[in-house]
C-alpha cells in the first residue's frame, strides 16, 4: 500500500498557493450502493518518476514469473505424489493414514499459496509498494472528498489505494490517473487500475483478500523444499510399496491414472478411522458414474459424491 504518510507534514508545511485538484473517492457495490471512502491517502507524483517506478517494479515481477512457474510445476507433482501415497499406505496403520492426509493438505496449501502470490503479482499492489517520493499528499474526509494543492499546473499522476471489508473477504482498490491541475477528479469503479479504463496510468488485475506483501519465490521455494523432504521421509517408511510404482520412471511420480475428478466444493467422506473433509480444488481418483453420483477413491476408500460437486477430467 502507499507508504507515504511520513511525507505529509513536511509537504503541508512547505506547500505554496497554486492550482488545486479536488474530488471524491467512492465505490459502488454490486448491490448498487455508493460507499464513500474516508481517510484514504490521495497522492500526486511526477509522471516520469511514477512511470520509472512502474517500469522497475515490472522488471522485478517479470523476473519472478518463471521461478513461480517452475515451483508450481513441482508443487503439482508433489500433490499427485501425495494422492498416490494415499493408495499405497497400510490403511490399518493410523500413523500412515494421518501422515498421508497431512501431506496432501500441505500440498494443497502450497498450491494455494502459489496462486495467491501469482494474483498479487498480477495486481497493482506490488507497484504501489515501491512508489517514488510524492509531490503532495492529502486524505479524504468522512464523505470521501479531498483537496490537494499543488505548486504548478504540470501534469501529475494522482494515486490512491483503499481496502474494504466485505463478508468473508476483503476488497482492495487502486487508482493511478493522469491529471492536469486545476481539476476535479472522481476516483471510483470506472477508473480503477483493474477497470481497463483509458484514464488509468496503470492497468492490472483485481485483488481480493489479504496477500502477504513479503511473499516471494524464495519463500515459496522454501515451502516446496520442506514438502519435498517430508514426502521423501514418508516414502522411505514404505519404500517397498512405492518402489514398484517408481521403478519404471525416472520421476518419483506414479504412472498417470485414467481419470480424476476435481472437487468444486468441500466434500466429507468416511475412511477407516473416521470422516475427512476434502477441500474444494482437491484432485482425487475417479472410479465410476452411478446415476446422479460419482464414485471416487481416496486413501484406499471408495465414496459416492454428487456429480455436481466435482468435474471429471481425463
Amino acid at each position: 500500500m502507499l507508504s507515504l504518510v511520513a511525507f505529509q507534514l513536511a509537504i503541508a508545511g512547505s506547500a505554496s498557493a497554486g492550482p488545486e485538484i479536488d474530488g471524491q473517492v467512492f465505490i459502488v457495490t454490486g448491490g448498487h450502493e455508493s460507499v464513500k471512502l474516508g481517510l484514504v491517502p490521495v497522492v500526486a507524483f511526477k509522471p516520469e518518476e511514477f512511470e520509472q517506478s512502474i517500469s522497475n517494479t515490472r522488471e522485478r515481477i517479470d523476473a519472478e514469473r518463471p521461478k513461480i512457474k517452475e515451483i508450481r510445476s513441482q508443487a503439482d507433482q508433489l500433490e499427485k505424489l501425495a494422492t498416490h501415497f494415499g493408495d499405497l499406505i497400510n490403511h490399518s496403520n493410523w500413523n500412515e493414514v494421518s501422515t498421508s492426509i497431512s501431506l496432501l493438505f500441505k500440498s494443497y496449501d502450497l498450491t494455494g499459496h502459489i496462486g495467491r502470490y501469482s494474483r498479487y503479482l498480477d495486481s497493482a499492489a506490488p507497484f504501489f509498494k515501491a512508489l517514488p517520493k510524492p509531490l503532495a499528499i492529502t486524505k479524504t474526509d468522512a464523505d470521501g472528498k479531498f483537496k490537494l494543492p499543488l505548486s504548478s499546473s504540470d501534469d501529475v499522476i494522482l494515486a490512491a489505494t483503499a481496502t474494504r471489508e466485505v463478508p468473508k473477504d476483503k476488497e482492495n482498490y487502486f487508482w493511478a490517473v493522469r491529471v492536469k491541475p486545476p481539476a476535479t477528479v472522481t476516483l471510483s469503479n470506472d477508473n480503477l487500475t483493474d477497470a481497463a479504463s483509458d484514464q488509468s496510468a496503470l492497468k492490472t488485475q483485481s485483488l481480493s483478500g489479504s496477500p502477504n506483501p513479503d511473499d516471494s519465490s524464495d519463500v515459496l521455494r522454501a515451502e516446496l523444499e520442506d514438502l519435498k523432504t517430508a514426502a521423501t521421509n514418508f516414502g522411505q517408511k514404505f519404500k517397498s510399496r512405492v518402489a514398484g510404482a517408481a521403478a519404471s520412471e525416472p520421476s518419483p511420480l506414479p504412472p498417470a491414472r485414467p481419470r480424476f475428478v476435481t472437487l468444486l466444493q468441500p466434500v466429507t467422506i468416511q475412511i477407516q478411522y473416521g470422516n475427512v473433509t476434502l477441500p474444494s480444488g482437491s484432485r482425487v481418483q475417479f472410479v465410476s458414474t452411478e446415476g446422479a453420483d460419482i464414485r471416487i477413491r481416496y486413501a484406499g476408500t471408495d465414496a459416492l459424491i454428487p456429480s455436481s460437486a466435482a468435474s471429471v477430467q481425463p
